[in-house]
């Protein structure tokens, strides 16, 4: 039950428009900002893949002129964000439409409030926000079923200069409109299906269990849980699977309202300086990292053990006492990632020992996030369980 004393707050995006198909909209829905010049932020896979081409005949056909940014890496860093938005800049753009995973709508919603606001992207890099004002509009188009970034005010980087990966985070980085169409997933392949939906059910876990989270987060949190648990393993198996694909989409952009709300944990903190040093991608990070902080959460007991129960009834785990069903969770979460290909531990990434120091320093630069975990962390643990994922199969 909810404390009677609570207090929260609750934001989110403009307006979600989700349907199969709805890309053939975008042109119109480009057109309804009364846009002349469009920045259309994107990375080189796509173009090859032919889907930009069809992008820019759909916004062609609405008279709209359209400049092209595919420069987005898989893990970006700052400079990529400077870069975009001085060709925005250049260019005179009045409107950004990322499509593709969340490093690229990253980018895009960063390149807008780097647009109208003065300096650097390294500048308002951190908690709290230091931007002024509003980007240029954004209409964001995710490809991938996992960051949730099109209904986050958060856009992540990696700083080469400190070594740390870090967001920008304002609510002016809430994009206008977001744009869902499961067919634009169809083509994913099974690696970066399962890798990005293990992203997506880490953010309904731990945004479910936050220390900052509200029963409006836990609704969307929970919801996204159970159809990122139900249809993953389809759409992993079957990627043409059109209802395993929507549910998905679905429950990303769900899970990405519960963290917009209810931020994240221990196991987003530990994933960061995985990809900074060494390039473990953040999907894959947070699904092999989960069920450990899982583990840790549950012998430590949260303030609100209930959870973990609400979580094995969505996973139908049936024993004959709520306790017993709680103790399971974890364990099918390395059940999961067994069946849909997730390493069950980080020895195939070849990290020395030698680096597990610098990796919790630089985790505990995130100390927000370390604090919002339901169960206090310390830098002992952390240390014991990347330890244990390190060298446990080595």
């Amino acid at each position: 039950m909810q404390s009677t004393q609570m207090e929260f707050n609750f934001h989110t995006v403009k307006r979600i428009s989700f349907g199969y198909g709805k890309i053939s909209n975008l042109g119109k829905e480009a057109k309804n900002f009364a846009a002349k010049t469009v920045l259309l932020v994107t990375d080189k896979n796509l173009k090859s893949l032919g889907l930009i081409n069809r992008i820019e005949t759909i916004l062609k056909n609405e008279n709209l002129k359209t400049i092209l940014y595919d420069g987005v890496s898989s893990e970006p860093e700052l400079e990529i964000a400077d870069s975009c938005a001085q060709l925005g800049k250049k260019e005179k753009c009045d409107l950004i439409i990322g499509i593709g995973g969340g490093s690229v709508l990253d980018v895009a919603k960063a390149a807008a409030i780097l647009i109208t606001n003065e300096g650097k992207a390294e500048e308002y890099q951190g908690f709290g926000s230091k931007i002024k004002a509003p980007g240029v509009k954004t209409i964001l188009v995710p490809t991938t079923a996992g960051t949730g970034s099109e209904v986050t005010p958060t856009a992540v980087f990696i700083n080469r200069r400190k070594k740390i990966k870090l967001g920008i985070n304002s609510s002016y980085l809430f994009t206008d409109l977001v744009l869902l169409d499961p067919e634009l997933t169809l083509s994913l392949p099974k690696e970066i299906t399962a890798s990005t939906g293990m992203d997506a059910l880490t953010h309904a876990i731990e945004s479910y269990v936050a220390k900052r989270s509200s029963p409006i987060s836990d609704m969307f949190a929970l919801e996204a849980f159970e159809l990122i648990w139900n249809n993953l393993p389809l759409a992993v198996k079957n990627g043409q699977d059109v209802q395993a694909r929507t549910n998905l989409l679905l429950g990303s952009c769900l899970a990405g309202i519960a963290i917009a709300n209810a931020g994240v944990g221990a196991a987003h903190a530990l994933s960061y300086p995985l990809s900074v040093f060494f390039k473990i991608p953040h999907g894959l990070a947070n699904g092999i990292l989960i069920p450990y902080i899982m583990r840790y959460n549950y012998k430590n007991r949260p303030d609100r053990p209930e959870k973990f129960a609400h979580l094995a009834q969505k996973m139908s785990i049936l024993e004959e006492s709520e306790e017993k069903a709680v103790s399971f969770v974890w364990e099918r979460v390395v059940e999961l990632n067994e069946k849909i290909g997730i390493p069950k531990d980080l020895s195939k990434f070849n990290i020395p020992e030698s680096a597990i120091p610098g990796l919790v320093e630089n985790t505990f630069l995130l100390k927000p996030v370390i604090e919002n975990n339901p169960h206090p962390f310390d830098e002992k643990t952390a240390r014991e369980i990347l330890e244990e994922l390190i060298s446990a199969h080595s």
